[in-house]
């Protein structure tokens, strides 16, 4: 996660704290007056709306935005990890390799390799004792190494 977007993401959780905070604090105060007969919640409901329930509302969903972009970096990081382990291993693994180099369990493992092949990422073989062997070939050198000019084609 790049500075700029980390500093993105802790100033939208402060505003949303202080939006909640301001909203909870006037909704108070309001609670107050009513209950003191200095008004009715009739009197002052667009008050209410306004100066409570919107900011409330806006501060839920950026807490709510900064939840869900957590989450999608997050999984971009495991993803990430994933792939460095998979070039350690010369872009051949084993969801038994996997597990055993992160703290995945195999089917943890498994699934993860799984969704590498839907994307296309990765293919799937299997090894004459059953063992499933994904090969990620974005991540093997071999490619790399018999690459051809463009103008050799």
């Amino acid at each position: 996660m790049g500075v700029e977007v980390l500093v993105k993401q802790v100033l939208k959780l402060l505003v949303a704290i202080v939006l909640i905070s301001f909203a909870l604090l006037m909704t108070a105060g309001l609670s107050v007056n009513i209950s003191e007969g200095d008004t009715t919640f009739a009197e002052d409901f667009w008050l209410w709306v306004i100066i409570c329930l919107i900011p409330f509302l806006v501060g839920v969903f950026l807490i709510y935005s900064y939840m869900k972009v957590g989450k999608h970096t997050k999984s971009q990081a495991i993803e990430n990890e994933i792939l460095k382990i998979v070039k350690k291993h010369h872009g051949r693994i084993t969801s038994g390799e996997l597990a055993m180099d992160t703290s995945l369990t195999i089917s943890q493992s498994e699934q993860i390799l799984e969704d590498f092949v839907l994307k296309g990422v990765a293919s799937r073989n299997i090894a004459e004792g059953g063992i499933f062997v994904y090969d990620f070939p974005m991540v093997s050198n071999k490619d790399k190494e018999a690459a051809k000019s463009i103008y050799d084609l």
